[in-house]
């Protein structure tokens, strides 16, 4: 008796709850405004649908309007497409082209809002050897409707070779990413001699002789460089001597270079003379 009690009470407050609850129209995405309302004879209700979609996507459910005094309910089918936000860069690709090694770039690139609603962007990080060597300002940020957004890039490569690095920006509540690229490759350094070769012709056995020669710096870097003749012996054994034999050229300037010979054998020679580039090279 008290179990069967015990059910009677339950089922009567789920029951009571039922007939309390009006059973109107609800969902997160769609609403609809009245719920409910009494039409008279020969006049009509305006309502109100509202679509309000979290993602790209496309949504639909379902409405039913009970009259009272008709037994079949009047479906009505709601969809709606979410649209994203929408944001372009003003370059897609930038090519460009040779860059020196260790050399500072700047670029600036406008990213534009497109859409009909703010964009909220941030940068995917992209940890390669050449896309390390980008640095994005900034890096996240929203763009109000019909407005952009400038981003500086500086990029200073560290490696030699070819590159070509794609960067995804991700738009918060779209399934697309927008994308930068960079192409280019890395180069070292150039200079040149004003000659090409040292001619000291015949010379005294242990006697000094002395050319002078000029290296210039034709790259938009600065060099640090040693200069030495392979294969010479050490002092106070070498027969070579080169002033200065190291040191540092600013882009695009130029520094004498003294090669004393003292020849301590009997024989012709045919040497050359190397460049080492720190960061770059050696014997180059």
């Amino acid at each position: 008796a008290k179990i069967g009690s015990g059910l009677q009470r339950q089922y009567g407050n789920i029951a009571k709850a039922v007939s309390e609850d009006p059973m109107l129209f609800r969902d997160s995405i769609f609403a609809i405004e009245p719920l409910s309302g009494r039409v008279w004879s020969n006049s009509q209700m305006t309502c109100t649908c509202s679509f309000s979609p979290k993602d790209a996507l496309v949504y639909s459910c379902s409405a039913y309007l009970s009259c009272v005094g008709q037994e079949e309910r009047a479906p009505l089918m709601l969809k709606g497409l979410g649209i994203g936000p929408k944001a372009t860069f003003s370059y897609d690709e930038l090519d460009v082209g040779n860059v020196f090694l260790e050399s500072e770039h700047r670029y600036e690139v406008l990213l534009l809002n497109q859409g009909d609603i703010a964009v909220d962007f941030k940068l995917t990080p992209r940890d390669t050897t050449f896309g390390r060597r980008f640095d994005f300002r900034p890096t996240s940020g929203t763009i109000a409707v019909g407005g952009q957004c400038e981003i500086v890039v500086d990029f200073k490569p560290a490696d030699l070779g070819p590159f070509h690095e794609v960067f995804e920006w991700t738009l918060w509540g779209s399934n697309t990413a927008v994308t930068l690229a960079f192409r280019g490759t890395s180069v070292q350094p150039t200079f040149t001699f004003d000659t090409q070769m040292i001619n000291f012709g015949n010379v005294s056995f242990g006697f000094l002789n002395s050319r002078m020669l000029i290296l210039t710096n034709d790259s938009q870097v600065p060099c640090v460089y040693r200069l030495h003749i392979p294969g010479d012996e050490l002092a106070p054994n070498n027969e070579f001597s080169i002033i200065p034999s190291r040191g540092t050229l600013l882009p695009l300037c130029s520094q004498r270079v003294q090669v004393d010979f003292v020849s301590s054998h009997e024989k012709k020679y045919d040497a050359r003379l190397a460049v080492d580039l720190e960061g770059v090279g050696g014997e180059l």
